[in-house]
């Protein structure tokens, strides 16, 4: 199981998180996506928002295509 966590903090929802908490995830049968509170990530000031975690691992700047694209690739041997 791959788990997909989405900042929803004021910053990362400003900057996407919604869009990244909408998409459809069907075509990824063992992802499982949710948002959560704040990561407190936004202090990194060589990184922006939304942030993302899969499986611990953190993204930045992450946009619907980025993160279809970290699925497929890197992640996506389902």
């Amino acid at each position: 199981m791959i788990k997909v966590k989405v900042c929803c903090g004021t910053s990362c929802y400003i900057m996407g998180a919604s869009e990244l908490i909408e998409m459809d995830m069907n075509k990824f049968k063992s992802v499982e996506l949710e948002g959560t509170t704040c990561m407190n990530l936004c202090q990194d000031i060589d990184k922006r928002p939304p942030y993302i975690k899969i499986n611990g691992k953190v993204y930045s700047e992450v946009t619907p295509k980025k993160l279809t694209e970290l699925l497929e690739g890197e992640f996506y041997d389902l």
